[in-house]
């Protein structure tokens, strides 16, 4: 999926997406279909999908989130 068309669900289902083409943890959440909390100790235990500390807060790259779900469905944990 392009990041484009991936960016447009986002903001389809009212979650903002930055220029950088970046998201916060509760958008993330939704797409991954997890909860805050979830990523929250993810972070913490250095897994989950990649994501980015700015000033402003935690934000997740769509192409790692989109990543991260690729490698679940290779190793076949979904």
């Amino acid at each position: 999926m392009r990041t484009d068309e991936l960016r447009k669900r986002f903001e389809d289902a009212g979650h903002l997406v930055s220029p950088r083409y970046d998201v916060t943890p509760e958008a993330a959440a939704w797409f991954l279909g997890s909860k805050i909390g979830t990523l929250r100790n993810w972070r913490s235990q250095s897994r989950g999908p990649a994501f980015i500390c700015l000033p402003c807060g935690v934000r997740y790259p769509l192409a790692g989130l989109v990543e991260y779900l690729e490698q679940l469905v290779r190793n076949r944990v979904v």
